[in-house]
């Protein structure tokens, strides 16, 4: 066997360790996080900030797709939207369509805004969906 042949051969029998191991550290990661988590917060208060978390994202989605929705269908450009509409009504559409992306920049600030204030719960999050996707592959 030549130098490449072995070399291939060591990380083919290689590979399964590395991913055991890497499953391994997340695993690591995750209850190390939870502990830590549980120095900050009781499991009251992490469940009440998970929901606060969730109801944050799901009000930043729903801005998202009113802003979506309020545009042209699809299939159309902004431009012959406009032309069907006729000027009184895409002045009409183009405000509402400002305040939804105020409404949405909006929501997006205070999801932001939650995840700086609340990181290591995000950490401990971002770690569990990790864990249940290793669970899964």
């Amino acid at each position: 066997m030549d130098k490449q042949t072995i070399d291939q051969v060591k990380k083919e029998l290689q590979q399964p360790l590395l991913d055991s191991l890497a499953q391994l550290n997340t695993s690591l990661k995750t209850l190390s996080q939870l502990q830590l988590a549980n120095e900050f917060y009781t499991l009251d208060e992490r469940r009440s900030l998970y929901s606060a978390y969730q109801a944050l994202r799901e009000a930043d989605l729903a801005a998202y797709q009113r802003l979506v929705e309020s545009g042209p269908p699809d299939g159309m450009s902004w431009a012959q939207w406009s032309e069907a509409l006729g000027e009184t009504e895409t002045a009409k559409r183009k405000e509402a369509r400002n305040q939804l992306q105020l409404e949405k920049q909006s929501a997006s600030d205070q999801v932001s805004a939650f995840e700086k204030k609340h990181k290591l719960l995000i950490r401990l999050l971002e770690a569990k969906e990790a864990l249940a996707k290793g669970r899964f592959d």
